[in-house]
């Protein structure tokens, strides 16, 4: 790897829990890191992480305003945003990158990709991931890694990602993979998402509980409905490979409650537009019919509004 690289500037632009995680592991790996925070300055900030053997970890970081010019030198951008903050994240941002900056989306759901090419300069490009990895956000600036998992990213419009930066980010990211083929891994989480997220939220339940029989149908007209809008969409992916991932996520995280069911239970927007909803946009555009997915979106709408 070109030792050179280490002067590249990163950006992560979403200090969460995923954010926090993944510049962590930049950080181990020697990048230049910094973080774009939608404050009005920027300033040096301290990072805790306590990782998967519960040892503490503390490094700096620089948090910049859009508007520092040291986001010029940004030479590749992680935004680890909400699916619903994705567009206006960009747009904010956008005057300020450097014209070959190279952005990866790293999110739930889908459809913020469709959106954003709009904005890309010539000799910019777009990068989509997804990662199954685990953390929770103890507070503004401390993060704990909870659990393994794989990280897939691929190319998906523009320039290509410069060979080196794709070299640290896979060195940096444990089980992580590049694929060129990025779209149907991101179907197959999508599936996951489909199931689980508003299922547990409408029924207030853990992951769990949607192994039990009562939920069988339902999980088999999700996937039916998800492949349907897929061959569509001429994506490659397998009903069984389908079915099998679901069931696999929810068994291994059987003790834990979805993201979705965590943003009804506390008065947080959902992205349910962005999971559900993009497969109910995407059969509108191909006028098929897919009521159970549009049920579960109307419903989880519906929930949100009874919650606010």
């Amino acid at each position: 790897m070109n030792m050179n690289l280490f002067e590249t500037k990163i950006g992560i632009l979403g200090a969460g829990a995923i954010g926090q995680l993944i510049g962590f592991q930049l950080h181990q790996a020697g990048a230049h890191l910094n973080f774009i925070h939608k404050y009005d300055y920027s300033c040096d900030e301290v990072v805790n992480f306590t990782d998967l053997d519960r040892n503490e970890h503390q490094y700096q970081i620089r948090a910049l305003t859009a508007s520092d010019p040291l986001v010029k030198r940004l030479k590749l951008i992680i935004v680890c945003v909400k699916a619903y903050h994705v567009v206006d994240a960009i747009k904010g941002i956008e005057p300020f990158i450097a014209k070959d900056c190279h952005i990866v989306l790293l999110h739930n759901g889908l459809g913020p990709h469709l959106e954003i090419s709009q904005y890309l300069k010539a000799n910019q490009g777009l990068s989509l991931g997804t990662t199954s990895q685990g953390a929770t956000r103890d507070f503004k600036w401390s993060v704990t890694r909870t659990g393994k998992g794989l990280t897939q990213l691929g190319h998906c419009i523009g320039q290509p990602l410069n060979a080196d930066l794709k070299q640290l980010l896979l060195a940096a990211i444990p089980n992580s993979e590049w694929t060129d083929e990025i779209l149907p891994s991101l179907w197959y989480k999508l599936a996951v998402n489909s199931v689980i997220n508003p299922l547990t939220a409408i029924n207030s339940c853990k992951n769990g509980s949607l192994a039990h029989q009562d939920y069988s149908n339902t999980i088999q007209d999700i996937i039916s409905e998800l492949m349907l809008v897929a061959e569509h969409e001429k994506l490659p992916i397998e009903r069984t490979l389908v079915h099998d991932r679901v069931h696999e996520v929810i068994k291994l995280t059987q003790n834990n409650y979805s993201s979705m069911h965590q943003d009804i239970a506390h008065q947080r927007q959902t992205e349910i537009d962005y999971i559900n909803g993009y497969l109910v946009k995407l059969a509108h555009k191909h006028q098929i019919h897919i009521p159970t997915n549009k049920k579960l979106l109307d419903s989880i709408r519906l929930l949100s509004q009874q919650r606010q």
